[in-house]
């Protein structure tokens, strides 16, 4: 077996996209166009493209931006049914793996 080969990669080189990015008034790079929140982000892509897979569980099943708003919309509305509100903390368990 031969040795796996090691490539250098240059400090020049950065593999994300440099558009929306400004640096501030203390030369640190900020994107300049992101969405107000996470809502706002995922809204977006339902009006842009509610049919593009959005989650894809490996194994399992695939869920569309328009299936993800929609499940995402049951859950909310379970939690208000709760007596949750806006602002009130929520935690999320998922076992390990």
């Amino acid at each position: 077996m031969s040795p796996a080969a090691v490539v250098e990669i240059p400090r020049t080189h950065n593999p994300y996209p440099r558009q929306g990015v400004q640096a501030d008034g203390h030369g640190i790079p900020r994107y300049t166009e992101l969405p107000e929140s996470l809502i706002a982000m995922l809204a977006r892509h339902v009006e842009t493209g509610p049919d593009v897979e959005a989650v894809v569980e490996v194994g399992g099943q695939r869920l569309a931006y328009r299936q993800l708003w929609d499940r995402a919309a049951r859950v909310a509305g379970g939690l208000r049914a709760a007596g949750l509100a806006r602002g009130d903390r929520v935690a999320v368990r998922y076992p390990a793996g």
